[in-house]
């Protein structure tokens, strides 16, 4: 795709290390996609992500996910767990640890009460049928 090897190169990527890449690709989402807060139900592409330059926690993670994928062939899962008294949030997980685009955080705890997750080829197909 030709907005991953930019990105790359925005983000300050060293294509030495990737869990440090994840990171530095978890930042740049973080610092320039606008958050929108709950946005619906609709997912948007990554490439919608992009060009709009906004999205939601799902957007946000989503974006990250193909970012990754794109890059390093690795896929992670989108992963959508309840906040107690706020409601649900999504995350991306790569490996064992979940980055949190909208923020720029990570954690590798699992989130105590997860709602769903699905994986990156599963996200890619339902852009693909519909």
């Amino acid at each position: 795709m030709k907005w991953v090897p930019l990105l790359l190169l925005l983000a300050g990527c060293t294509l030495q290390s990737p869990q440090d890449d994840y990171q530095s690709l978890n930042l740049w989402v973080s610092d320039n996609i606008t958050s929108t807060g709950v946005d619906g139900e609709e997912f948007q592409t990554p490439q919608e992500t992009l060009a709009r330059g906004a999205g939601d926690c799902e957007d946000h993670a989503y974006l990250l996910l193909w970012m990754v994928h794109e890059m390093y062939g690795v896929s992670g899962e989108l992963i959508v767990y309840r906040i107690e008294g706020a409601g649900l949030h999504a995350v991306a997980r790569i490996g064992l640890v979940y980055y949190d685009p909208t923020t720029g955080g990570s954690f590798v705890e699992e989130p105590e009460r997860i709602e769903f997750s699905w994986g990156y080829y599963e996200l890619a197909w339902l852009f693909w049928v519909n």
